[in-house]
């Protein structure tokens, strides 16, 4: 396949996981190699002087000590966003809505009314670690609990612990539903 410069750079690129700067810093790599090569010679042909994006991404992730393989590359670029949202209205000194992802790097806590976030507190809780009055995570422990391992008064989950619990494990004190039940 012939590829003029900026379609090689988008191929190689789309290998690569890497943050803002090193990605910058590759693509201006990559650009002043292909200006230089037009410059000497204006039959220039990048792959084959270059290599194939492939095969030039796996060199830069090498160089990188990273990961050129794309089945690792999807798990790590959504972890690298981060965002965060604080509402303006507070009650009793919490924001109402309060969102905190910190992607790979930056785990910090959403504090909120409704929290949500890789760790959340919150009245409603969403997300990876959630404990509040109401929670929905991976792991749960609140009031009210829904998630993956759910530990509350009311717990509902593929391992729930609680008064009643309910899920394809659950221990419960009072009641328990599912498909392997104790009674605490």
């Amino acid at each position: 396949m012939t590829y003029n410069k900026e379609n090689y750079i988008k191929e190689v690129m789309k290998e690569l996981t890497t943050n803002k700067a090193t990605r910058k810093r590759i693509i201006e790599d990559l650009e002043m190699r292909i200006e230089d090569g037009f410059n000497e010679d204006p039959y220039f042909d990048i792959e084959k002087e270059l290599g194939t994006p492939s095969e030039i991404a796996t060199e830069f992730a090498e160089n990188l000590g990273s990961s050129a393989d794309p089945y690792i590359k999807v798990g790590l670029t959504i972890g690298e966003k981060h965002y965060e949202y604080k509402s303006k209205t507070k009650v009793f000194g919490l924001p109402l809505v309060h969102i905190h992802t910190g992607g790979s790097r930056l785990n910090k806590a959403a504090k909120g009314i409704i929290a949500i976030g890789d760790i959340s507190y919150g009245v409603i809780s969403i997300g990876g670690v959630a404990t509040g009055i109401f929670t929905f995570g991976g792991v749960s422990v609140g009031l009210v609990a829904f998630g993956g391992v759910a530990v509350g008064g009311l717990a509902f989950g593929g391992v729930a612990v609680g008064l009643f619990a309910a899920g394809g494990v659950a221990f419960g004190i009072l009641k328990a539903i599912g498909a392997l039940k104790y009674f605490l």
